[in-house]
């Protein structure tokens, strides 16, 4: 899958981009990384108008993404959301965790070092609220990225796209780096 580029407008919302631009947290990313923000919160923002902007076009060109796990999309993609807010507290645990994945240190789990649970990894971090994570490996496209977390494809439970369309969870921390052949992105979440 995904043999060629996901070709779409990409023409960025100011009312998005703009108060990211202003969150120290944002700024410290990656160029990738920030696009990854900026995506999660196009989906939140406008769920249907996201939906139908880009990921019916995304399945057009791919339809090998489409399966039994998109049929519940549509009606999962309605309600706007509060925008996430970049924390740097959350990025220092999804970078900890993609180097530990990059380095050989861990599988591609969500166990830590040692076996250490999510859990434990941002109770260690100071985060006592709610918290959740997604990984994926795949090619360094981030709205390609947060449209196949979304799908679901082969993934019990929808649990990537839960936590994308969580209306408690409000701030997030991304790290997406080059592993093996592809890119390993980890999004940690948190209720702040």
């Amino acid at each position: 899958m995904l043999d060629k580029d996901f070709k779409v407008s990409r023409v960025p919302d100011s009312s998005v981009l703009g108060p990211l631009e202003r969150n120290p947290a944002f700024e410290s990313l990656s160029q990738l990384e920030q696009d990854i923000v900026y995506w999660m919160n196009m989906v939140r923002k406008d769920p249907a108008k996201f939906y139908s902007n880009w990921i019916l076009p995304f399945i057009s060109q791919f339809p090998e993404a489409k399966g039994s796990d998109f049929k519940s999309l549509s009606a999962e993609m309605k309600t706007p959301l509060a925008l996430f807010e970049p924390w740097a507290g959350l990025n220092k645990t999804a970078k900890g965790h993609a180097q530990d994945i990059v380095a050989g240190r861990i599988g591609f789990t969500h166990a830590g070092p040692g076996g250490k649970s999510f859990e434990q990894r941002v109770k260690d971090a100071g985060i006592v609220n709610c918290a959740g994570e997604n990984m994926l490996e795949g090619k360094d496209d981030a709205l390609v990225a947060v449209i196949l977390l979304l799908i679901d494809k082969n993934v019990r439970g929808h649990g990537h796209r839960k936590l994308i369309l969580h209306p408690s969870l409000n701030t997030i921390g991304v790290a997406f780096i080059p592993w093996t052949r592809n890119h390993i992105l980890v999004q940690d979440f948190s209720c702040k």
